[in-house]
């Protein structure tokens, strides 16, 4: 199983700012060794501007973490609109199809903290992940038909991937014995 790792910029990756300012955006490094750490590329979808993924990535020093940024001025849909998920979904595959000899098996994980924006990617097959540190209980029960994790953040949401990789890929090195 090949997992594509695509994230949203601004909550999920570094975090809730009150009032957004540069200045305050801060370099992470564990989770520069937990993207690190995760296997194959790795994207970011964003409704922000490719300027400021660009600017946001460098000041957390994972700029070269990401294989690829869409944002809202390099594709023509943003999220929650289907064709915006489709449209990242088609690039990656193509842009994955040199390294990947299945690429049926290829799986997307995607990260973002707002529920609206993981419902396109759950109605695509996408993994679906939450990065919120609202209490679950402030959603309603059935807004989560579509999440299949949620995570207070995304180091946390990490660490859970990077175990059950390993676990993943333990499982499949043992069956090869």
């Amino acid at each position: 199983m090949n997992f594509i790792y695509i994230f949203d910029l601004d909550n999920t990756i570094y975090g809730k700012l009150e009032k957004f300012n540069y200045d305050k955006i801060q370099c992470d490094h564990k989770l520069i060794i937990m993207l690190d750490n995760i296997p194959n590329n790795k994207y970011i979808f964003t409704n922000g501007t490719y300027e400021h993924a660009v600017k946001v990535l460098k000041i957390m020093n994972i700029y070269d973490k990401f294989k690829k940024i869409f944002a809202r001025d390099t594709i023509t849909y943003i999220k929650p609109n289907i064709g915006s998920y489709i449209h990242v979904q088609n690039n990656i595959i193509d842009l994955e199809k040199n390294y990947i000899k299945d690429i049926t098996k290829l799986r997307f994980i995607f990260f973002d903290d707002l529920l609206e924006n993981l419902i396109p990617a759950r109605y695509l097959k996408w993994k679906t992940v939450l990065i919120s540190d609202y209490p679950v209980n402030n959603y309603d029960i059935e807004d989560f038909h579509d999440i299949e994790y949620v995570f207070v953040n995304i180091n946390n949401a990490l660490s859970y991937f990077y175990n059950l990789n390993n676990y993943i890929m333990n499982i499949n090195h043992n069956s090869l014995i």
